[in-house]
């Protein structure tokens, strides 16, 4: 099985996958979230502690120009 990194333009197919679905995740957490089912709400709070921990910079530098690096765990 190859390893290492994927092309340029497969990581912006990865990307736009997931920013179209994006719209509909947060639909069903809400639903869900406002469902007054206590099982339901525990289920949408541990998806979106899934969900924003992995949204959270893994890594953040400067460099000397001021410029900022931040970097994403995959």
């Amino acid at each position: 099985m190859p390893s290492g990194r994927k092309s340029l333009k497969e990581e912006l197919q990865i990307k736009q996958r997931y920013a179209d679905l994006t719209e509909p995740y947060f639909k069903v957490l809400k639903k869900h979230l406002d469902s007054g089912n206590v099982v339901n709400e525990k289920w949408a709070v541990e998806q979106l502690t899934k969900a924003y921990t992995r949204m959270i910079p893994q890594d953040v530098k400067t460099d000397l120009t001021g410029e900022l690096s931040i970097k994403w765990q995959s």
